[in-house]
């Protein structure tokens, strides 16, 4: 089975400055070419106060929609779960469209102190191919 994810992020005020907190995720579940399944969730970072402009004209998302959204512990619960149910196993490939994807997930899992390991810890930059 191969992954495919992809994420919005936007930049959290963090007294220090600013840290890129992911906002959405969206994983795609792969097999001989066919989609078998997929996931997505907003995701409200810790400290969130409102989303940048780019941001909103490039995703369409409000405001209320991070506000309501669960937290960043929740959906990387909830998409283990997803990977879990969809097959994911040794032989799992999970692939990534840029290396600010990877990069920003695990800042953002060190930033809300989440310890778990993360689903994506070995991913192909798509990118870089």
């Amino acid at each position: 089975m191969d992954y495919y994810f992809d994420e919005e992020f936007n930049a959290v005020h963090t007294g220090k400055g600013f840290t890129q907190c992911l906002i959405s995720i969206g994983i795609i579940a792969v097999e001989n070419d066919v989609i078998i399944d997929s996931f997505y969730s907003l995701i409200c970072p810790r400290r969130f106060q409102k989303l940048m402009r780019t941001v909103k004209e490039m995703t369409h998302l409000c405001n209320a929609d991070i506000r309501n959204a669960p937290s960043f512990a929740q959906v990387m619960e909830e998409a283990n779960a997803f990977l879990a149910n969809s097959g994911k196993d040794a032989s799992s490939n999970f692939y990534c469209f840029g290396p600010d994807d990877l990069r920003t997930m695990k800042n953002h899992a060190r930033y809300e102190k989440y310890e778990k390991e993360l689903p994506f810890d070995h991913t192909i930059d798509l990118q870089k191919q």
